[in-house]
């Protein structure tokens, strides 16, 4: 007799589980190099604005340290040419002693009828070789109203750039106003008018002249002591003033910037400027500041 097989009854249980299936390895993998992918390519962005940040700061330095080169280049070239353009020397003479302090003598140099923003300073090549002229003074001191600051103290904040001051001469008490635009080691400064141009060449007699004044620089209610020279060179920063270029004001410790040196003669017309506050206080009974 034959067996039906369709005659018996199977019975099948499907057993379901709560517990959570796991993920396959390989999309593991992936989640995990795709977090890593991001944060190289975060990193790599970071450095590569940071490498592009430098590369701008460092093409910028560079640009300066030409221009300085070429502009000692082109000091020594005017130097070598500056007899043919000098008519005198005038010998300094006045000393003045400020607690034991010498003032340090040298020629000054003058030239026929030049009124040329292309003439470089003749000073340079005597700044260059120079020995260090050091103030034995500390940055702060008082002598009456008059204050002595290094120029690492004044330049960033009492002297930032863009502040309008009062320069006024030592020897003849005239005074114009001008404008501080730039400048690393001392102030590059442009005369504020056509009229503060005219004060300022009446007081280096009418003409143009490297020659270094002791100057009070006034800013507010504070009166500096300061050097300045008396030459239109390189950027002018305002228009309409008549001024082809800017002039340079030195305080303690600045520096020349074709040579990185301290001037001495600008340094010893700071000290010139700060021994004379008695001067100052006569020249303020006649004249406002």
């Amino acid at each position: 007799m034959k067996t039906n097989p369709f005659s018996k009854t199977f019975s099948i249980t499907v057993i379901s589980s709560d517990q959570p299936r796991k993920k396959p390895y390989s999309l593991v993998i992936r989640k995990y190099l795709f977090f890593m992918l991001c944060f190289v390519f975060t990193c790599a962005s970071t450095v590569g604005v940071y490498a592009g940040i430098s590369a701008y700061l460092s093409l910028g330095k560079l640009s300066k340290t030409v221009d300085g080169l070429t502009n000692i280049l082109i000091a020594k070239l005017s130097c070598a040419s500056a007899a043919a353009y000098q008519e005198s020397a005038v010998i300094m003479s006045d000393e003045f002693d400020f607690e034991s302090l010498a003032i340090v003598t040298g020629d000054e140099v003058q030239y026929s009828d030049s009124d040329s923003a292309l003439m470089s300073d003749p000073w340079l090549e005597i700044e260059s070789t120079a020995n260090s002229f050091t103030i034995e003074m500390e940055s702060g001191s008082k002598n009456g109203r008059v204050e002595l600051l290094s120029w690492a103290d004044i330049s960033r904040d009492i002297l930032a750039r863009g502040t309008q001051i009062v320069v006024i001469d030592v020897d003849t008490g005239l005074s114009f106003n001008a404008k501080r635009h730039s400048g690393t080691f001392h102030s590059d400064t442009d005369p504020l008018t056509a009229k503060d141009t005219e004060i300022f060449k009446q007081i280096y007699g009418g003409r143009w002249s490297w020659d270094r004044h002791a100057v009070w620089v006034k800013i507010g209610d504070r009166y500096f002591a300061a050097s300045m020279n008396g030459m239109p060179h390189a950027n002018s920063h305002i228009s309409g003033n008549g001024f082809k270029g800017h002039f340079c004001i030195h305080f303690m410790n600045s520096r020349v910037h074709e040579t990185s040196k301290k001037c001495p003669v600008h340094q010893a017309m700071v000290v010139k400027a700060f021994s004379s506050a008695d001067r100052l206080e006569e020249f303020l009974k006649n004249n406002q500041y």
